[in-house]
């Protein structure tokens, strides 16, 4: 990734037994990637029922603030009221010359 980009980046979720976590088992669901927090309550983690993955959306202005290697995290809520987290590992974040949001 480099700073600057904006695009959805994509969130698999799996139980132990390799089973798909799906939007019907989540109350609500965190995403930090770095420092920027992304909520599925705020509309800022969508899910496609197809592909079982989750997406969050990055935006330019927040991937301009990231650098190197950055930890994403999720924390999520089920309906049952367990809250589990889960470490992603790391993007890397590569330096950009330029730093203006293009629009």
């Amino acid at each position: 990734m480099m700073q600057g980009d904006q695009y959805r980046l994509p969130i698999e979720l799996k139980y132990a037994d390799g089973n798909f976590v799906t939007l019907e088992e989540v109350k609500d669901m965190e995403v930090f990637v770095g420092t920027t927090r992304k909520m599925l309550s705020k509309d800022e983690i969508e899910f496609d029922p197809l592909e079982n993955v989750f997406y969050v959306s990055l935006l330019q202005k927040e991937t301009f603030m990231m650098r190197g290697d950055v930890s994403v995290q999720a924390r999520v809520l089920f309906l049952s009221g367990d809250v589990v987290g889960v470490d992603l590992g790391k993007l890397n974040v590569a330096q950009s010359t330029s730093k203006e949001v293009l629009q």
